[in-house]
């Protein structure tokens, strides 16, 4: 897959976050709605039947582990399948995503997701509990008409020490031996037409199922510091994805990473003083935070001007440059803006271009497009879990190293909080 080019404008894609199934916001649900009812209307190669064709009936393309069982090429295949997807989701309803399924979770006490257990939505059909299949040429015997689950006793999923377990396995051959097993014990697990890999990709909990697959693969990359594939396999082609190996090493590349949650507020431009519109819901179960890392998210920074640092506060939005950089204060964390200082080109020489100037644009980056900065927050919000708190502020008060007073020198366009675990 060739890299695509960096306009001056768009120098980098946005990387989106995929997100626990079970924490999806009212929005993000409805979107993923949208997108699968979307596909599914299509009967084209844009639509849901081409794509769950191409894992198993009538197209077979799907990799699993092979005879030997070093060099299968499980992961990658499927990680390529879920992007191709989750695009085709995308040029329908621009703000889905794949979420994944948590197994060890809450799935462990309810099963199947309650985003895709629900047999309506609004009295409509949920596009996520099922999804008609298409009649075949030569169709065996039984070929359904319709997806089904008769899934067994929900503490019977995998639980986080089989996850565990997995992870700890140096050798990505025998990772992916171990997880591509975690694997197929749910699709035995889900029963129906998840059972067969004629007709699993057919039934949209496939889809988040093998994101958590793929979640755990990325997990696995960061824990060993490993790619995964030895660099001789990276050149291979994934059959019918017109995508490589080494193509799908990097999940930023390809522009998504996973997260439990996210949630954004609007930001502004020119401020002395930033607070956040509404609070942050805090993501907490039984007073005990749910998240192992939190952070802050500063998207479309802008730094045309002079140095600063920004300090994060949470629920002081009476917050000054001489509050205290202290727990008690609500101080959370600083982001630093290296500001590139006065124009010293002609007329324009400091402005952003408007757009490229044709698609063929190599160019560098202009280096004043806006930048993001990120806040580790995770200690400052479990306190505010232990204290009590549902819901959090964010303030934010650009300052110098000295704590006076910078002007109106904080510009950005969306602040989110995003947690892992």
């Amino acid at each position: 897959m060739a890299s695509p080019h960096r306009s001056p404008v768009l120098p980098n894609r946005r990387v989106r976050h995929r997100k626990s199934a079970e924490k999806l916001r009212p929005d993000q649900l409805a979107a993923l709605r949208a997108g699968f009812a979307a596909i599914e209307g299509l009967r084209d190669n844009r639509g849901f039947w081409h794509w769950a064709g191409m894992h198993g009936a009538p197209g077979y393309l799907c990799e699993h582990s092979n005879r030997s069982g070093v060099d299968n090429l499980f992961l990658p295949w499927h990680r390529a399948y879920l992007y191709r997807l989750e695009l085709a989701l995308q040029t329908q309803e621009p703000k889905c995503t794949l979420p994944w399924w948590d197994w060890p979770s809450a799935s462990r006490a309810a099963g199947i997701p309650a985003a895709y257990a629900e047999e309506t939505v609004d009295g409509q059909p949920n596009p996520l509990a099922g999804a008609d299949l298409p009649s075949l040429p030569n169709e065996p015997p039984g070929w359904p008409a319709h997806t089904s689950r008769d899934p067994d006793a929900a503490d019977e999923l995998p639980d986080s020490a089989a996850i565990e377990d997995a992870l700890k396995r140096s050798s990505f051959d025998d990772f992916s031996l171990a997880l591509e097993q975690i694997h197929n014990g749910v699709h035995v697990w889900a029963h129906g037409t998840m059972e067969s890999v004629a007709t699993a990709a057919y039934d949209p909990i496939f889809w988040a199922h093998h994101t958590m697959v793929d979640r755990i693969w990325s997990l696995w990359q960061v824990r060993h510091s490993d790619p995964g594939p030895r660099p001789g396999q990276w050149g291979e082609v994934l059959s019918g994805m017109d995508m490589t190996v080494g193509d799908v090493l990097d999940t930023a590349a390809l522009g998504y990473d996973y997260a439990a949650d996210t949630d954004y507020r609007d930001g502004g431009g020119s401020m002395e003083r930033y607070t956040t519109p509404t609070p942050f819901p805090v993501p907490a179960r039984e007073g005990r935070a749910s998240f192992y890392r939190a952070d802050l998210r500063f998207l479309g920074v802008e730094h045309r001007g002079g140095s600063y640092e920004g300090r994060v506060y949470l629920d002081n939005p009476e917050a000054t440059p001489e509050t205290p950089r202290e727990p008690d204060s609500g101080y959370a964390g600083s982001f630093y803006v290296f500001g590139h200082g006065p124009c010293y080109g002609d007329e324009g020489h400091c402005e952003v271009p408007a757009g490229p100037v044709h698609p063929f644009d190599y160019r560098q980056p202009h280096p004043l497009n806006p930048q993001l900065m990120a806040v580790s927050i995770t200690d400052a919000l479990k306190r505010a879990i232990e204290a009590g708190k549902s819901e959090v502020g964010v303030t934010v008060v650009p300052t110098n190293a000295r704590g006076e007073n910078v002007g109106d020198v904080l510009s950005f366009e969306r602040v989110g909080l995003v947690t892992y675990d």
